[in-house]
């Protein structure tokens, strides 16, 4: 079995990285859907990690310590809903995902990976009003 850790990385228009991780992958050939729902599913398992907590809006370390955040217990994330919600979130241009400097623009495109791919995940902003 084929096993590699990629490069994940979230951003912004501007080039900003939020924030990036190694995400284990079992294939060199994926889908673009496969891929978000296997990216969404190994963050909902990080979540449940006591150590772990990636968010695209992290406190301030002032915030962390007042309000006590590393000891809040953390939700029960169903990661089915998750899946469905980024799905959709894709469909609907939420987000543009990029493979490789390429941007995918179909969930059923067919991707191949290898061990030194890069992905992003580029959140966009609405306008306001529109």
């Amino acid at each position: 079995m084929i096993k590699l850790n990629i490069c994940v990385c979230d951003g912004t228009l501007s080039g900003r990285v939020i924030q990036q991780f190694l995400l284990p992958i079992a294939t060199t050939r994926i889908s673009a859907r496969e891929l978000i729902v296997e990216r969404v599913r190994y963050e909902v398992t990080q979540q449940q990690l006591p150590t772990h907590r990636y968010t695209l809006i992290t406190p301030t370390e002032t915030e962390a310590l007042l309000n006590d955040y590393a000891n809040q217990p953390r939700p029960c994330i169903d990661a089915e809903a998750a899946c469905a919600k980024a799905l959709r979130a894709f469909e609907r241009n939420g987000f543009v995902l990029l493979v490789d400097e390429q941007q995918i623009t179909a969930l059923e495109q067919a991707l191949t990976i290898h061990e030194h791919s890069v992905v992003q995940f580029v959140k966009l902003t609405p306008l306001v009003g529109g």
